[in-house]
């Protein structure tokens, strides 16, 4: 174990932190503090990647899968993330999944709007609106595109083929 930066290890469910982190499993709390959880070492390099802001970081190093963790921990810390080491019972009562992987963060939420899409001629978008459990996707229908190239939301009037665009543009089943 290389515990090379700064932590602060909490041991209390009754922590204020701990607690805060726990009132996110709330979709309202998520989007009225624009934070959101990430879990996994992948989706916390991705996210790193993707250059979303975390705030803090959750580690318990007895439930680690592998040894790349304590050099992005590392970096994280360097960045700024505020850590905290927690015990395993903590962080298995913090994650999502079923087998946590001892890595928790908060970030905040990036905006995107319909808006700021670049237009591109004949171009294909697909918008998901959200992620649902189990990696799936949630497509709203009835997009299109004004003559000014603009992107908008088409008003119910017709059948919605928006689905069947995507699912084979995707190859899907």
């Amino acid at each position: 174990m290389n515990k090379d930066f700064p932590f602060t290890v909490l041991s209390s469910t009754q922590n204020a932190t701990f607690k805060s982190v726990m009132k996110l499993r709330d979709r309202r709390e998520r989007e009225k503090r624009h934070l959101t959880v990430l879990e996994g070492y992948r989706e916390l390099t991705r996210a790193a990647e993707y250059g979303m802001t975390l705030k803090e970081c959750f580690f318990a190093p007895e439930m680690f899968l592998g040894e790349n963790e304590f050099p992005v921990l590392k970096k994280l810390a360097e960045s700024g993330v505020r850590m905290y080491q927690v015990p395993p019972f903590m962080l298995e009562k913090m994650a999502y999944r079923d087998r946590p992987e001892g890595l928790i963060a908060t970030a905040e939420m990036l905006r995107h709007r319909l808006e700021d899409l670049p237009v591109v001629e004949n171009g294909l978008y697909l918008i998901a609106e959200a992620v649902e459990k189990y990696g799936r996707i949630v497509i709203p229908g009835f997009y299109g595109q004004l003559p000014t190239g603009r992107l908008r939301v088409m008003s119910r009037g017709g059948s919605d083929i928006t689905g069947a665009i995507a699912a084979a543009a995707v190859k899907a089943d």
